[in-house]
């Protein structure tokens, strides 16, 4: 994973909220300056689901306090529009209880709008 890329992703990060051990919440704004709208594509750029995916483990890694989580499966990726730069973004995160691993579910807003959903496994 290029570390310039994470590092960008962190830059587009706004703030983190951290409501509870199970919910964190967290804004971004991906300009048109980000790494990841590179070749994807000119003259409209499109937010790639592997950028909204890495995002929410940077926000996930931040709200728990461990730089070294690492990601072990994608349950579910649904990307219900496309992001273009400048919109700002709302990450949802929230633990799951319930299985043996370590999972997060989280929902992707603008504003009201769900735009993608992740079930992410650790």
């Amino acid at each position: 994973m290029s570390r310039e890329l994470i590092g960008d992703i962190n830059r587009c990060m706004r703030n983190i909220d951290v409501i509870d051990t199970r919910m964190a919440t967290a804004n971004f704004i991906f300009d048109k300056d980000f790494l990841g709208f590179q070749g994807h594509f000119e003259n409209n750029p499109v937010l790639p689901g592997v950028c909204k995916i890495l995002s929410a483990v940077e926000v996930i890694k931040k709200w728990k306090g461990k730089d070294d989580l690492e990601l072990k499966e994608i349950k579910l990726a649904k990307f219900f529009r496309p992001i273009t730069c400048d919109e700002e973004l709302i990450f949802k995160c929230l633990e799951n209880e319930n299985l043996e691993n370590f999972s997060v579910k989280v929902s992707i807003a603008k504003e009201e709008e769900k735009v993608a959903e992740l079930k992410l496994i650790f």
